[in-house]
């Protein structure tokens, strides 16, 4: 199923009244990968990024792969950190990357 499907899909299930979680679970079982659903519920909740992450990898039908994909994306992080020209981090916890794209090096 396409990512369009999975959020028209989604959004049937909100209209008949189902909670978040039970959307999330829904989702799941009909075969959605973990990005799909938190892009489903972004579309459907009309929720930020970090509301409708949470809601997935904090849900029950993800908890078997919550360490695998924390891992993968301290990886992918790891990764960009490195890569980046510059790496800034603020005092709130935010993470700032900058590459110079320029072709003058």
């Amino acid at each position: 199923m396409s990512t369009t499907a999975f959020v028209e899909y989604a959004q049937q299930l909100a209209d008949s009244g189902l909670e978040p979680g039970a959307i999330v679970a829904a989702l799941k079982k009909a075969g959605a990968r973990q990005l799909q659903t938190v892009f489903a519920l972004r579309k459907v909740l009309d929720c930020a990024l970090p509301e409708a992450d949470n809601l997935v990898l904090n849900h029950p039908a993800w908890t078997e792969h919550l360490e695998d994909i924390l891992q993968y994306r301290n990886q992918v992080w790891d990764a960009l950190e490195q890569a980046a020209d510059q790496v800034e981090y603020s005092s709130d916890g935010q993470l700032k990357l900058t590459w110079n794209l320029s072709e003058e090096e």
